[in-house]
């Protein structure tokens, strides 16, 4: 109905992607950039489809791009930083995840570095983002093995632990009057979401950006307060302890 329409092709790539047709999904993407050619989102997804059929050298073009229209784009960096070490390039890559955690520190990218600064032998840079990663995912459980592996998994258990249990804490007193908090029952206002249902409208990943707008996810009784970083971090860790339906 609208072959112009470059954000349809791109959805059918994502979902061909999904479906494990790669070609397709590079063509579908190609289109979608040819109708946008100023669209960082489409480079992103292009590359990261490059990465998973092992076309390095078009990924890291494509992801350059993405970088020179949005340098802000913390996806690009990542990506572009695992591109990069592949190809065995480990200062390129440590660069790039250090610049997309300087824009978003999610937990996926420290564990990111942490892989290579392990790769590098800077043995305690990568134990201490390991322990950032746990710390903000405690289902990371390649990282808890990574610590394994280098000898300093002793006490992370219980840190993370910690963590999840004051992010409860702080869940239930801040969130609880209106959403469902725990792994079982339902939310008290039936336009907040239980937190065990979040990722249907905010993926985990990038959870921590709506958790600072203190909007989880919208609601009309959504009070007003204010979090600081740490505690942002607690709930954020609490949220991605809790058991999803693939987990049960």
């Amino acid at each position: 109905m609208k072959p112009d329409n470059s954000a349809a092709f791109a959805g059918r790539g994502q979902t061909k992607f999904l479906a494990g047709n790669f070609i397709d999904a590079i063509a579908d993407y190609s289109e979608a950039i040819r109708l946008s050619p100023d669209s960082a989102d489409y480079y992103t997804e292009r590359g990261h489809v490059y990465i998973v059929v092992n076309k390095l050298d078009a990924a890291i073009a494509d992801l350059t791009e993405a970088i020179r229209l949005n340098s802000q784009n913390y996806h690009a960096f990542d990506e572009r930083g695992l591109a990069y070490f592949r190809k065995g390039d480990l200062d390129r890559a440590q660069e790039d995840l250090s610049a997309a955690i300087a824009i978003y520190p999610a937990p996926q990218f420290y564990a990111n570095r942490g892989h290579i600064y392990e790769a590098q032998r800077r043995t305690q840079e990568a134990i201490n983002d390991f322990r950032l990663a746990l710390m903000g995912d405690p289902s990371l459980v390649h990282v808890l093995n990574a610590l394994k592996r280098l000898g300093a998994e002793a006490g992370i258990a219980s840190e993370t632990e910690k963590r999840v249990r004051e992010g409860e804490a702080l869940a239930r007193k801040n969130c609880g009057g209106c959403h469902g908090v725990g792994s079982k029952g339902f939310s008290v206002n039936k336009d907040a979401p239980e937190f065990r249902n979040i990722y249907r409208r905010h993926s985990l990943f990038q959870l921590r950006q709506p958790i600072t707008r203190a909007v989880i996810a919208t609601h009309n009784q959504m009070p007003e307060f204010q979090l600081s970083n740490d505690e942002m971090n607690a709930i954020v860790a609490y949220i991605n302890s809790l058991p999803r339906p693939a987990d049960r």
